[in-house]
């Protein structure tokens, strides 16, 4: 008494067809476009980008510029840089630290043997 069973409220349910309607996709927002990510640059192969990133990096790398010349003029004489550079004594800016990086070259070879 009084009780009545539930009924379905569409009598043949086509989801689809409903989602497609011109009344649902007015309520619905717009897809979004596919943003293009920018590419990230590889600073150890573009050079500009280093620049932008660390200046100094422009000064290290005339200085590497200017020891590989060096050893190409020492090559050609027929001496190492390393011999260059010792019989020089010159020990002010890139040669200091070729002559270091020698020494702890010749530290760990030594070391090995």
């Amino acid at each position: 008494k009084g009780y009545f069973l539930p009924r379905p409220i569409l009598a043949n349910p086509d989801v689809r067809r409903v989602i497609q309607s011109d009344s649902v996709q007015a309520l619905v927002s717009a897809k979004p476009t596919c943003f293009i990510k920018a590419k990230k640059p590889n600073y150890l192969k573009q050079a500009k980008a280093l620049y932008k990133l660390n200046p100094y990096a422009a000064v290290e790398h005339g200085n590497a510029k200017a020891l590989f010349t060096q050893a190409a003029a020492a090559k050609k004489a027929g001496s190492s840089l390393r011999k260059t550079i010792a019989k020089k004594g010159n020990t002010k800016g890139p040669l200091k630290q070729v002559k270091r990086s020698y020494a702890k070259y010749n530290k760990v070879v030594r070391s090995e043997a």
